[in-house]
């Protein structure tokens, strides 16, 4: 199993624009810019800053000086608010699969199997969340 890539790839736009706000660029990024420099197909970068925007974590403008820029400093974006804006609080399991066997073994066995990969995801979010993006462009 695997996450989407555009969890990748979501991560990896907001670092490049809190590595050009680090480097003094102050204006907004072209999406296409984005695109460009990440190898990310225009069509998905948009939807991933449309993703990024509805979380409140860029800001966009139209026109020939728009684009995207970060709506908070990069020590204020945790990994987890990235996961949050392309996930939107679904779980990362599903474990509602509903299957012929039924009983009490059958049912104890499905509770067990929900409630390990409840922990599983909590530990995962847990450790998304002591994670900022600035933690990962700075001082390296």
């Amino acid at each position: 199993m695997t996450y989407p890539l555009t969890l990748t790839q979501a991560i990896a736009v907001v670092v490049y624009i809190a590595v050009k706000v680090e480097e003094g660029f102050t204006d907004f990024i072209s999406t296409r810019e984005l695109a460009a420099a990440l190898g990310i197909a225009p069509p998905t970068a948009t939807k991933i800053v449309q993703s990024l925007t509805r979380a409140g974590l860029v800001e966009t403008r139209e026109g020939a000086k728009g684009g995207i820029r970060l709506a908070r400093p990069s020590e204020k974006i945790t990994l987890l608010d990235v996961l949050h804006a392309g996930e939107q609080d679904r779980p990362l399991f599903r474990t509602d699969l509903t299957h012929a066997l039924t009983g009490g073994r059958p049912d104890v066995i499905r509770r067990r199997v929900a409630e390990n990969l409840r922990q599983a995801e909590d530990a995962m979010k847990a450790s998304l969340a002591g994670t900022t993006i600035a933690d990962l462009h700075r001082n390296t």
